[in-house]
Order: structure tokens, then C-alpha cells, then sequence
């Protein structure tokens, strides 16, 4: 009986001994990026939302002739994913400061290492050290716009 407390007592401590380890875990932040072009009340908003396997895609019409939703999805290459990623430094679209109100706009927001940047212009206007990402935006959008 004296062995079997010691037996118990040995068990049990080797179990809290690994319960009570940390083990450092690293917390994905996954990049995202969005784009949204608004004009007006009735013209509504098209957005995309880039991850990093897939666009999301919205129309919303909230009145007029066009009322309505759609929303489509699109898988996203790696290749593609990569070539989004370096057409924009991060530290420089930190640095944009625009907040612009025309009634038709674009605006871009990243959230990237727990950090959320957003810029709202006019539409079609080209940002200096962004133009890249704009285009490439721009393009996407059209892409899932026009598809089945």
C-alpha cells in the first residue's frame, strides 16, 4: 500500500510538472487588405476583401433602378498573394495621410501586424508610393465585377 501512494504521488507530480509548462505559441496576424470604391447614395459600394488564399468580392445597391447585393469569391494563387504583397511597402503606406471626401471615392485599408491603416481619395487618383497596389486592386475588382 506505502509503494502505491508513492507510485500516485510520483504520477500525479509528473503530470503538473509538464501542465505548468508555457510553450511561446506565435499568434498569426494575417495580412488584409481591402478595397472599396463608393460613389453616392444609390450608386452604392463595391468592395474586395484580399486574404491570402481568397477575394471576397460585395456590390451593394441600397436604392434606385440597380438595387441590390452580390457577392462572389475568388481563390487567390500564392504567386498572386506575393506579387500583392510587393507592390506596397507597409511602413510606406503607414506614412499616407488622406482622408478625402468627394462622393466618389476609393479607399484602401491594411491590417498587417496587429496594426490597421486605411486612406480614403478620390477615385482613380494615383498615390505616390502606392500605384502599384492601386493598379493591381483595380484590377481585381474589375476581374470578380465581371465574372459569372
Amino acid at each position: 500500500m506505502k509503494s502505491f501512494k508513492y507510485i500516485l504521488i510520483y504520477t500525479v507530480l509528473f503530470i503538473l510538472s509538464f501542465a505548468c509548462t508555457t510553450e511561446e505559441v506565435e499568434e498569426y496576424n494575417p495580412t488584409i487588405i481591402e478595397f472599396i470604391i463608393e460613389c453616392g447614395w444609390c450608386s452604392g459600394k463595391e468592395y474586395i476583401k484580399v486574404l491570402r488564399t481568397k477575394i471576397d468580392y460585395e456590390l451593394q445597391i441600397p436604392c434606385g433602378d440597380n438595387i441590390g447585393f452580390k457577392e462572389k469569391s475568388k481563390n487567390l494563387s500564392p504567386d498572386q498573394w506575393n506579387e500583392i504583397l510587393d507592390s506596397y511597402e507597409f511602413s510606406t503606406f503607414k506614412n499616407i495621410s488622406i482622408n478625402e471626401c468627394h462622393g466618389c471615392d476609393e479607399e484602401i485599408s491594411i491590417s498587417q501586424d496587429k496594426e490597421l491603416h486605411v486612406i480614403r481619395y478620390e477615385i482613380e487618383k494615383n498615390i505616390a508610393g502606392i500605384e502599384d497596389l492601386q493598379k493591381i486592386l483595380n484590377k481585381l475588382l474589375i476581374e470578380l465585377r465581371e465574372q459569372n
